[in-house]
């Protein structure tokens, strides 16, 4: 990250975070269908005991300031990996777990394609969603959580986003 990342002018008042309700698979189902075997709560979700979700926060630093655009996404973890952070849900050692593997499962506009970009996701203390750091790649949301954003781009997210309707 540059220098410029970590000077400590204020910001516009502009939204600093966008979240979603629920992973676009659970999204994409009928409602009915969802009726049987899934469960969706506040940070964990689980389609049909096959698919296993955790949602975690995503940050995008802001150029010139210490502040962060947060996107509240969902993750896919294997089970037994979500089965370990449920485990740990309560317990203060929780923010001392290696990260875990896993993909993302929601899609943010105004970038190519995110479902199934690959992560790495850190519990934190308790009371703090799980961080999600993308690998490193190509995708531009992922140079923007290397390399932050400016003005500009965060205006173009949020007018964006306020044409629309519904989840992000």
């Amino acid at each position: 990250m540059t220098e410029s990342l970590h000077n400590s002018a204020p910001m516009p008042d502009l939204p600093k975070g966008l979240g979603a309700s629920a992973p676009d698979l659970w999204l994409d189902m009928a409602e009915e269908e969802r009726k049987t075997g899934c469960i969706l709560d506040e940070e964990t979700c689980v389609i049909k005991g096959v698919y296993f979700f955790l949602k975690g926060n995503l940050d995008i630093p802001f150029h010139g300031s210490k502040e962060f655009f947060t996107y509240t996404v969902w993750v896919s973890l294997n089970k037994e990996h979500f089965e370990r952070i449920v485990s740990l849900w309560g317990n203060p050692l929780r923010s001392k777990e290696p990260p875990y593997f896993g993909w993302l499962a929601t899609r943010l506009p105004s970038y190519p394609e995110t479902i199934n970009l690959q992560t790495q996701v850190y519990m934190n203390d308790i009371g703090m969603r799980p961080t999600v750091i993308l690998e490193p790649n190509d995708h531009p949301l992922a140079i923007e959580q290397g390399e932050g954003m400016g003005l500009p781009r965060i205006e173009e997210i949020v007018t964006l986003l306020n044409s629309r309707e519904g989840d992000l």
